[in-house]
């Protein structure tokens, strides 16, 4: 019998197979709208190692252990970074904000240590945790007692909480792609913000507000770039460059992960609807045999 004529004119032990096979569709509609694609979990699984940020493999069980002791208080000191820098810039509870960059970047400095003594290969560690190396070159050579030309570079500290994202993902909430692109989107502008800040200098004197510093930055991410601020040094026009195409990134981010939840939002509604058509066929006849 064709597929149709069997929809249509569906017998008793059909209309019995297709109610005893539904918790069985619930179930592949469920499974079809919330499983991810192979390549989306393989890409999870780089992203979010089982390792996590401060376990290599090759540790002991013992080693992990210890390791995995750093990853909250890790977490704290990063999410007090941006706080820090923000309040160091608008001269709020001064000299506090300055004070704390003693006890951040001796912490870096601790961690570091203390993880490498646990790795048995101390070059893979490294290999791994570049950017870990940049965090804690930049926090030393932004420390109070450096000299305020130094300052700008306290805005590579802000990678830190990218860095960390996978235990933001553990403990806080699940980072999906959108709210990583929102992440990537918030540091980036406050990263431009605050450098603006530190390396341009208006022309009548003075310098740039904070606020000026992160409208600049945010009409350079967006490519809008009205003109009325514009950079005037070599390191302003460098980080310009940075910026630019940073934003068609983190635009482009932002658009796949709006675009992946919008279509799951419609396979949910369109596969719905089909599976409520179903359901309309197969009790159709049951409701005419009743009449």
């Amino acid at each position: 019998m064709p597929l149709a004529g069997a929809i249509a004119s569906p017998g008793p032990c059909s209309v019995g197979t297709q109610q005893r096979d539904r918790p069985s569709r619930d179930a592949a509609l469920a499974a079809l709208t919330t499983r991810p694609s192979p390549a989306r979990s393989a890409t999870l699984r780089r992203v979010y190692s089982v390792h996590g940020t401060h376990v290599v493999p090759g540790m002991s069980p013992q080693a992990e252990a210890k390791a995995h002791r750093w990853e909250i208080p890790s977490l704290v000191v990063a999410l007090l970074i941006p706080p820090v820098l923000v309040l160091r810039e608008l001269e709020l509870l001064a000299p506090a904000p300055e004070l704390l960059f003693y006890p951040i970047t001796a912490f870096l400095i601790v961690e570091a240590l203390r993880i490498v003594t646990l790795c048995p290969d101390r070059g893979d560690w490294a290999r791994r945790n570049l950017i870990d190396l940049v965090i804690i070159a930049a926090a030393v050579a932004s420390l109070p007692f450096t000299g305020d030309s130094n300052d700008w570079v306290s805005v590579l500290l802000l990678l830190r909480v990218l860095d960390l994202l996978p235990l933001v993902h553990r403990y806080v909430v699940r980072v999906t792609p959108a709210i990583f692109a929102v992440s990537l989107l918030l540091i980036v502008w406050l990263m431009g913000g605050l450098s603006f800040v530190q390396v341009e200098t208006p022309e009548d004197g003075g310098g740039y507000t904070l606020l000026e510093g992160l409208y600049w930055s945010m009409t350079t991410i967006t490519t809008v770039g009205y003109g009325d601020l514009s950079p005037s040094t070599p390191m302003g026009m460098v980080l310009t460059m940075i910026l630019q195409p940073a934003g068609l990134f983190v635009g482009a981010l932002i658009v796949a992960a709006a675009v992946g939840f919008f279509n799951r939002e419609f396979a949910m509604g369109f596969l719905g609807r089909v599976e409520q058509k179903v359901d309309d066929l197969v009790d159709a006849p049951r409701t005419e045999d009743r009449k």
